[in-house]
């Protein structure tokens, strides 16, 4: 449903990019690596929920998506931590920049959906995020400042939009079972 896009898919092409990245840079370790079966078992409930709900008929209710938050947030950590980790590489950095573009495309669509609501947030997140993006390869080459400041930025524009809906939710009195977010 497309009611659910507010709820919970902020992070989620950010967790499945992330989650291939893992996988792969976790490739050659031994069976046992933790690691990688973290990013298995995360992976694995995050694409198995997601096909569940995909092929669902019938009633849907959108705090069902309360399910997808755990291994979104784990594969988001995980991923993004494998990463940082090879930040000397330029590689690395140019897919932690491909991540924050995707994941503040995603969020500046999203936001788009509300068009009433804080209408200037969708355009400061994707400026924030195309400058984190920015900021995290040219930190390749200038000072570790300003990676270091890049990477907060990126952080932060690509959670502007699920923290505003968070605190509108949280600001508003809501009557019934099921409260929303947004």
């Amino acid at each position: 449903a497309s009611e659910a896009g507010g709820q919970i898919a902020w992070l989620i092409p950010a967790a499945l990019l992330l989650f291939v990245a893992g996988l792969w840079l976790r490739r050659r370790m031994v069976r046992t690596d933790a690691a990688r079966a973290a990013l298995i078992v995360w992976g694995s409930w995050l694409l198995v929920t997601l096909l569940t709900f995909s092929l669902m008929s019938g009633i849907f209710h959108a705090y069902y998506t309360v399910a997808l938050a755990p291994a979104t947030a784990a594969l988001v950590a995980i991923g993004a931590t494998l990463l940082w980790e090879r930040r000397a590489e330029l590689w690395s950095l140019a897919l932690l920049a491909a991540v924050t573009l995707t994941t503040c495309g995603w969020a500046f669509v999203l936001l788009g959906r509300s068009t009433g609501w804080l209408p200037w947030l969708r355009w400061a997140v994707l400026a924030a995020g195309v400058l984190g993006a920015v900021g995290l390869l040219a930190g390749h080459w200038i000072r570790a400042r300003v990676l270091t400041a890049s990477v907060v930025v990126a952080i932060l524009a690509s959670l502007a939009g699920p923290t505003a809906y968070t605190l509108q939710t949280v600001a508003t009195a809501h009557t019934g079972p099921i409260v929303t977010a947004g």
